[in-house]
């Protein structure tokens, strides 16, 4: 099973300008995003981008690998990956500029983009997925009820403000939020922005909310969007999009195929797969079921109380939550029983209706896959029964019809035996076997 690695071998000698810009290459340079380039990449207006080749050189010398490997998270191999493709003839020479990283836990806000250089003249503009931080979960779960998160408002301003002056086209792209940021700053840039973009790359990233869909800006870039998910997509299917889904298979199952490093390539395209698997239309199914029975208000009021347990904690990365999950737990625990009455009631009501939405998907799936099989066992019976009764007919009618042939035929040819041997007795033998070769026909064929 091959996946990015792989394919950094296999094509890694093709420059952009002899093999053109794919899936694959979106989804590498994405994936670079998640590198903390502090220190390293330039940003807006400071005009001095550097080669992939001196940016990967540059982090080394303020990192360690046994710094990038303890931080053990799902991103926490990107740094090892701009290793490998800043060694390829295809990648090498890419300039990196206009980093940007906002990290504020006062404003909920997470938002990382950087801009890449292509030797082809377009530029590729990667706004990075949800971090490790409790912050950048909490921004991904604010999608749910605010038209606009500050990270999608820094998003339209980055976009804005660094391609005022730009003359080549533009691509954007990002895996899981940055996904969304994405398309939400692709579709919402000033019109004269949005006329330079030539693709928009959303890799399993979550949609927007229904209405922001019937957008005239997004409207106009919705033929351009790639959304990709893989087969068992969960944080893809959240909110509306709109786009046609490419699914793709993954080495990994369930959330884990989030991880977009797992994600099988043949060539230079990602395997397909027909359909998403029954987790994540069951996913789907049922976050969308309740997210339409629940009020924004309550949206906003459940969110706010999750993430004040994982606040409460603490910590302020996911990695810090496991790293002491019982004492994460317990204080979890301790703040649920501080709530007031009403958030606690708030709070059980959202749960409750989440767990319903759940029930209710299942037993409708249950219900379709009874009917199915219903129509199923009535369409082969009627099947089998008319192809029976034709066979039956069939085989009657042409063994009773054989029967009768024989045994005329040999009726008339006992008649016409006795009749050349000139007796009497032969004559009346011939009459005698046409007469019994005629009656035998009629009683195995009746007309």
């Amino acid at each position: 099973m091959a996946t990015m690695d792989d394919y950094l071998e296999w094509r890694g000698d093709l420059p952009l300008t002899v093999d053109p810009f794919n899936e694959v290459d979106n989804l590498i340079l994405v994936q670079m995003a998640y590198i903390d380039f502090d220190g390293v990449v330039c940003a807006p207006g400071e005009n001095s981008p550097l080669t992939l080749t001196q940016v990967n050189a540059a982090y080394w010398q303020l990192h360690t690998e046994e710094e990038v490997l303890a931080r053990k998270t799902f991103v926490s191999s990107a740094p090892f990956l701009m290793s490998k493709v800043a060694q390829t003839d295809r990648f090498s020479s890419i300039l990196l500029t206009d980093y940007v990283n906002i990290v504020s836990v006062e404003k909920q806000e997470q938002m990382a983009v950087l801009t890449y250089l292509l030797p082809d003249g377009t530029s590729f503009v990667a706004f990075r997925g949800t971090d490790d931080t409790v912050i950048g979960w909490k921004e991904d779960f604010n999608l749910s009820y605010m038209e606009e998160t500050l990270g999608q408002k820094h998003a339209v301003e980055y976009m804005n403000q660094c391609f005022q002056n730009n003359t080549r086209p533009l691509r954007v792209g990002g895996h899981s939020k940055g996904g969304n940021f994405a398309v939400y700053a692709s579709a919402f840039a000033d019109p004269s922005i949005q006329k330079q973009i030539i693709e928009v790359y959303s890799n399993d990233g979550p949609g927007l909310l229904d209405r922001l869909t019937q957008a005239e800006g997004y409207q106009a870039i919705l033929p351009l969007i790639n959304s990709i998910v893989p087969e068992d997509s969960i944080v893809g299917m959240l909110m509306a999009s709109g786009a046609s889904h490419h699914v793709v298979k993954s080495s990994a199952q369930g959330i884990l195929q989030h991880d977009a490093t797992t994600w099988l390539v043949r060539g230079k395209h990602f395997e397909e797969s027909e359909t998403r698997s029954a987790l994540s239309l069951f996913f789907e199914k049922t976050l969308h079921g309740w997210i339409d029975n629940i009020g924004e208000e309550h949206r906003k009021e459940f969110v706010d109380t999750l993430f004040s347990f994982l606040l409460g904690t603490g910590a302020s990365t996911i990695t810090d939550v496991n790293r002491d999950l019982l004492g994460s737990l317990q204080s979890m625990f301790k703040t649920y029983g501080n709530l007031s009455e009403a958030d606690r009631n708030v709070f059980n009501d959202v749960v409750g209706r989440l767990v319903k939405s759940g029930s209710d998907t299942l037993q409708e799936g249950v219900s379709q896959e009874a009917k199915s099989l219903q129509e199923e066992f009535v369409s082969g019976a009627k099947a089998f029964l008319q192809e029976s009764i034709v066979s039956g007919t069939k085989a009657f009618l042409q063994e009773g019809l054989a029967s009768g042939t024989k045994a005329l035929k040999e009726g008339i040819a006992a008649g016409t035996k006795a009749s050349q041997s000139g007796t009497s007795s032969g004559t009346k033998t011939s009459q005698d076997g046409t007469s019994l070769g005629a009656k035998t026909s009629q009683e195995e064929f009746p007309s």
